[in-house]
C-alpha cells in the first residue's frame, strides 16, 4: 500500500453512511462519520469512485479470498486498462486501428503509471474517468443535429404544451405573489413564532417535520438549538427579497409565454438542437461522476462544450444545458459532502483544492525545495524525465503532423482543438502560476492521455505510408519496450521509474523523489516480522500508519520524532530516502538492511546504539 491509501480505503468503507435512511432517522446522524478516520481532509475529495469501485472490490475479495488492500489494487489496476481502451475508441476518430493500438499501449507500457495503476485511488481514476467524459461527451455532440426548418424557422400552431406551461408560470406566479405579500403583512408575527417551531421540531425528531429537520441538518444533536434558533432566524430576513425577485421572473416569464408566444418559442428554435438522449445521459452522468472525483472534472465539460460551439455554434446553448443539468445533479447524488449547501459546498471545495495547505520539503536537483515554492521548472522536468524516451518525441512530431494535416484541412480543428488544449491548458497553468506540487506529477496524469493520443498521429502517418505491413507491429514494440523493461526491472515499484536521460532510477538517487508513496514499508516490515519474534521497539519517521498496517504483534511501533528522540539502544528505525530524510537522523548507527532496487534506497532499517 502507498502513503494515503489506508485512510482512503477507510472513508470508502464509510462513506455509505451517508445513503443511510435508517441512519439519518435514527436521532444521533452524523455525516462527519461518513468520513472516515480523516475527516476534515476527505470530506474535500468526492467519493463517487470509491461508491462505484467499493461493490466490485467486496465481490472480488468474496470470490478470490485476497485481502481489502489486494482488491483495491486489482480493481484499481482494471480500471486503469479499461481507460487505455477509451484512449485506443477516442484516437479512432482520427486514426487508423494501428496507430489507436500504438497510442494505447505507449500509455499503458509506462512504468510510472503502470506503477500508480495498482497504488493510486485518487488520480489514476480521475484521469481514466477524464478520458471517458471526453469520449462520451464527442459521441454526443456527434449525434447531435440541426432541426429541420427548411431555412427560415416556421412555427406551426402552438401545441398543448405551451397551454400546460402557461397555466404552470401563471400558477407559480400567484403562489409566489402570496407568499411575498404574506412574508411583508405577516411577518413579525412569523418570525416571532420561528423560534418555538425549530425547538419544537429539535425537541422531538420522531415527528414527521422532526425528520424533515434531521434531513436537512448536518448533526443537530451535536449542536445547541439555540444556534439553529440564530440561522433561522437569519435566513428569514432573507426570505421577503428572494420572493419579490422569484415572483418578478415568474411574471415576467407568464406574460412573454401567454402574450409573446412566438417570440419566446421563436429563440428557443434559434438555439434549439436535436439530442440523443442515451448519448447525452452518458456523457452527463460520466461528467458528474468525474466532477464528484476531483473539483477540477468540469474542465473535461468545458473542452466538451467548446467541441460543441464550434460545431453548433449558438445551438449548442440548449445542449450544453441539459448535458450540463445532467452532470450537476449526478455530481449532487455522488457527493454527500455538498448536499447541504451545494453552492457553498463547492466553493469551499474550491478554495480548499486552491489554497493547497498540504506544504511538504521535495526534493528537487539535489535540492530540499518547498512545495509552495517550487521552480516553473519542476513540471516539464519532472514529465520529461519520469516518462519513456519516446514519448515527448512522438507528442511534439504528432503535434507538428496535426498542425500540417489542419492546414491541409485533412484534419478538422475544431474537433483536435478540445484535444490539444487538454494538455497545454494545465500544463500552461502549472507552469505560469506553479503552484504548490509535490509526488511529480502525479496530480496532473490526467492530462497524459492527450498526449498519447496526439503521439498516435506519428504511428498513423507512417503506418499509411509503409508498405509492409508486419513491420506495423515492430515498432509499437520497439518503442513501448523501453517502458517494459522498466516495468520489469523494478517490479514492484514501477512508479520510481526514471528514463536514460538522468541515468535511470539509480541515477535520479538523491537528486529527485523516488518512492515517495512509500510502497517500501511492506518488504522492509516483512523482512523485521520474519527476523524478530521477541518484543521489539520500533520507530517509524514517517506514517506510522502506514507501518502499522504490516507490522506483526510483536513490535511496540512509535513515531519517531527527531525534536524529542526516545529512541534508546537497541531499538529499531525504519527511514524512508524521501526527500533524504534517511541522511539527516542516526547517521553513525549500523543499517541492518536497505530495500531498494539497482542500488537506489527507497527505505532503511537502522538499530540504534
Amino acid at each position: 500500500m502507498s502513503w494515503d491509501e489506508p485512510l482512503f480505503y477507510k472513508y470508502a468503507d464509510a462513506i455509505p453512511y451517508a445513503y443511510s435512511l435508517s441512519a439519518r432517522l435514527s436521532g444521533d446522524f452524523n455525516i462527519l462519520k461518513a468520513y472516515g478516520p480523516s475527516e476534515t481532509d476527505h470530506m474535500m475529495y468526492g467519493p463517487a469512485y470509491l461508491l462505484v469501485a467499493r461493490p466490485f472490490v467486496l465481490l472480488t475479495m468474496f470470490l478470490t479470498g485476497i485481502d481489502e488492500p489486494s482488491g483495491w489494487h486489482l480493481i484499481n489496476f482494471s480500471l486503469f486498462i479499461i481507460g487505455a481502451v477509451f484512449i485506443y475508441l477516442l484516437a479512432l476518430r482520427w486514426m487508423n486501428r494501428w496507430a489507436g493500438l500504438g497510442a494505447a499501449l505507449l500509455f499503458v507500457s509506462q512504468p510510472l503509471l503502470w506503477g500508480h495503476a495498482f497504488i493510486n485511488p485518487k488520480d489514476i481514476p480521475f484521469t481514466v474517468f477524464f478520458t471517458i467524459a471526453i469520449y462520451t461527451g464527442y459521441r454526443m455532440v456527434d449525434t447531435a443535429s440541426v432541426p429541420q426548418t427548411g431555412g427560415e424557422i416556421h412555427l406551426e400552431a402552438p401545441s398543448k404544451h405551451w397551454r400546460w406551461v402557461r397555466v404552470f408560470l401563471w400558477a407559480l406566479f400567484a403562489l409566489l405573489l402570496l407568499a411575498a405579500i404574506t412574508s411583508f403583512a405577516a411577518g413579525n408575527q412569523i418570525r416571532h413564532g420561528i423560534p418555538d417551531l425549530i425547538r419544537y421540531v429539535y425537541a422531538h425528531p420522531e415527528s414527521f417535520s422532526g425528520k424533515i429537520f434531521l434531513l436537512l441538518t448536518r448533526n443537530p444533536s451535536g449542536s445547541n438549538v439555540e444556534a439553529y434558533v440564530s440561522k433561522g432566524l437569519g435566513l428569514f430576513k432573507r426570505v421577503p427579497l428572494v420572493l419579490v425577485a422569484l415572483t418578478c421572473i415568474a411574471g415576467l416569464l407568464a406574460f412573454l409565454a401567454t402574450f409573446q408566444t412566438d417570440l419566446l418559442r421563436r429563440n428557443y428554435r434559434a438555439i434549439k438542437v436535436n439530442m440523443q438522449r442515451g448519448t447525452t445521459a452518458a456523457a452527463g452522468i460520466s461528467l458528474g461522476l468525474l466532477t464528484a472525483i476531483r473539483i477540477l472534472g468540469p474542465l473535461a465539460g468545458v473542452l466538451v462544450s467548446l467541441f460543441f460551439i464550434l460545431k453548433f455554434r449558438r445551438r449548442a446553448i440548449s445542449g450544453i444545458f441539459f448535458y450540463g443539468l445532467i452532470a450537476f445533479v449526478t455530481m449532487l447524488l455522488l457527493w454527500p459532502y455538498i448536499w447541504n449547501s451545494p453552492i457553498g459546498g463547492l466553493i469551499a471545495v474550491l478554495q480548499h483544492m486552491a489554497d493547497n495547505p498540504q506544504i511538504v520539503p521535495v526534493l528537487f536537483n539535489g535540492k530540499i525545495i518547498a512545495s509552495d515554492t517550487l521552480p516553473a521548472s519542476y513540471f516539464p522536468t519532472m514529465a520529461g524525465l519520469t516518462l519513456t524516451e519516446p514519448v515527448w518525441f512522438l507528442f511534439l512530431t504528432g503535434t507538428g503532423i496535426a498542425v500540417y494535416m489542419m492546414l491541409k484541412e485533412k484534419l478538422s480543428w475544431k474537433e483536435i482543438l478540445p484535444i490539444g488544449l487538454w494538455f497545454w491548458l494545465p500544463f500552461l497553468y502549472v507552469v505560469m502560476a506553479t503552484p504548490p506540487m509535490y509526488d511529480g506529477i502525479r496530480h496532473f496524469i490526467f492530462l497524459l492521455p492527450a498526449v498519447f493520443i496526439i503521439a498516435g498521429f506519428v504511428f498513423d502517418k507512417f503506418f499509411n505510408i509503409n508498405r509492409v505491413k508486419w513491420i506495423n507491429p515492430l515498432l509499437i514494440l520497439f518503442l513501448v519496450l523501453p517502458g517494459v523493461i522498466g516495468i520489469v526491472r523494478l517490479h514492484p515499484y514501477e512508479y520510481t521509474y526514471y528514463n536514460t536521460f538522468t541515468g535511470g532510477t539509480k541515477g535520479a538517487f538523491r537528486k529527485f523523489e523516488t518512492d515517495y508513496w512509500l510502497t517500501c514499508y511492506k518488504e522492509a516490515i516483512d523482512q523485521l516480522n520474519n527476523s524478530y519474534a521477541n518484543q521489539q521497539n520500533l520507530f517509524v519517521h514517517k506514517n506510522l500508519y502506514l507501518a502499522s498496517q504490516y507490522a506483526g504483534k510483536q513490535f511496540i511501533l512509535e513515531q519517531f520524532a527527531p525534536n524529542a528522540d526516545t529512541a534508546t539502544s537497541g531499538d529499531l528505525l525504519l527511514m524512508s530516502s524521501r526527500s533524504n530524510y534517511d541522511q539527516s537522523f542516526h547517521l553513525n548507527d549500523p543499517t541492518l538492511f536497505t530495500i531498494g532496487r539497482e542500488g537506489t534506497i527507497f527505505c532503511s532499517v537502522k538499530k540504534i546504539k
